[in-house]
């Protein structure tokens, strides 16, 4: 809380860049009800609405409306098989397609999910497609899928084989239950160059391979079937090795959407970076003549996993570098104390038992967003 002393401005820069709250609120959602609250708290305030992204559901729609892109869809198959509508954004030889549209859990019923049968060949096909009638740039937000193949599946739509030891290829699509059964991996057949030149990826989380791991059991994946997913994407990472020399070292982001950003940076080539600088540069939030003087963030729930590049870090490293305080306002504090130059504020405590609704949330963040401005305010403004 240092940072959060008297300011001289009698009319404070102030930026209001929220994520989404899950399953209640969308960031533009919560970015209104923040707003509502610091204008009857601080009505002399400048404000900036910046509803904010990670590259996992939202990050396409934000980025569209921020450089006038179209919406589209088409119907492809979901992660297990069923055909559905994919939303994507084109202007021109522009395309911007989250990840979690084409391969995401909100794409699977919940009593239908499961992560070891399903594939991300769908967004593979998606890209394909896109790419043979024209496409000059796709960015890909990598973040909130169903699966977790490593990008075994998005690959093999592209063109890759996969073979067994005993020279069988596997069929397609390829799913996270079949990666032990790969032995050689053929990639004559993917256009890696055309592929590198054309494809961006915008991770939601900054971790290894492996670290998709992390991330498993809150797709749906069983205790039982951990090690077994653990093995099959060592081994798809050694037939990739074989067949790409040299070895993979822990490549940033590769754990992104199931091991999709390892697929995209590993296999292809393609640039990668964080969803959520990118969102933020989309806004110009640090790079302004002026800075803001108090950013004012949030998601459904602040957790380790948070620390791993999610929209609320992003901006607070940032942010804190250049001297600049943040509060974040979230659903659940599951970080336990806020590091210097931030304060967290949760939502939770004002639900008193009530069952969590889209309402509910909306009421409870005005309620957390008035108590933890009007101490600020008053510190930073009296």
């Amino acid at each position: 809380m240092s940072l959060f002393k008297r300011k001289k401005h009698p009319a404070p820069a102030i930026v209001i860049a929220p994520d989404k709250f899950k399953g209640t609120l969308s960031a533009a959602e919560a970015a209104e009800v923040i707003r509502r609250a610091l204008a009857d708290i601080l009505p002399s305030a400048r404000v900036e609405i910046c509803p904010m992204a990670d590259g996992g559901e939202g990050t396409a729609g934000i980025i569209a409306r921020r450089r006038g892109l179209a919406r589209e869809a088409r119907y492809l198959p979901d992660p297990l098989g069923s055909m559905h509508s994919v939303e994507y954004f084109a202007c021109g030889g522009e395309v911007v397609v989250d990840s979690a549209a084409a391969v995401g859990l909100a794409v699977v019923e919940e009593s239908r999910r499961d992560p070891m049968a399903s594939s991300s060949y769908p967004l593979g096909r998606l890209v394909k497609e896109l790419v043979d009638e024209g496409a000059e740039s796709v960015t890909v937000g990598i973040g909130g899928t169903a699966t977790v193949d490593g990008g075994a599946g998005f690959l093999q739509a592209l063109g890759a084989r996969y073979f067994t030891v005993d020279g069988d290829e596997l069929p397609s699509p390829l799913t996270a239950a079949r990666l032990g059964d790969i032995f050689s991996v053929d990639f004559s057949g993917v256009p890696r160059r055309k592929m590198r030149e054309v494809l961006h990826g915008l991770a939601d989380v900054d971790v290894p391979l492996e670290g998709s791991l992390d991330f498993a059991a809150q797709k749906g994946v069983a205790a039982a079937d951990m090690e077994r997913l653990r093995t099959g994407l060592e081994n798809f990472r050694q037939a990739v090795d074989e067949a790409l020399m040299p070895q993979s070292g822990a490549g940033r982001f590769h754990g992104a959407g199931g091991g999709l950003g390892y697929a995209m940076e590993r296999v292809l080539g393609c640039h990668m970076e964080p969803g959520g600088e990118y969102v933020a540069r989309l806004y110009d939030i640090f790079g302004g003549n002026e800075k803001p003087e108090l950013v004012i963030t949030g998601e459904g729930c602040i957790d380790a996993q948070t620390t791993a590049g999610k929209v609320v870090w992003q901006l607070y490293t940032e942010a804190h570098a250049l001297g600049i305080p943040v509060l974040a306002l979230v659903g659940k504090n599951r970080l336990g104390e806020a590091p210097e130059g931030m304060a967290i504020e949760a939502a939770e405590p004002f639900l008193r038992g009530y069952e969590l609704t889209r309402g509910r949330a909306a009421l409870t963040l005005d309620v957390a967003a008035r108590q933890a401005l009007a101490a600020i305010c008053a510190r930073m403004w009296p």
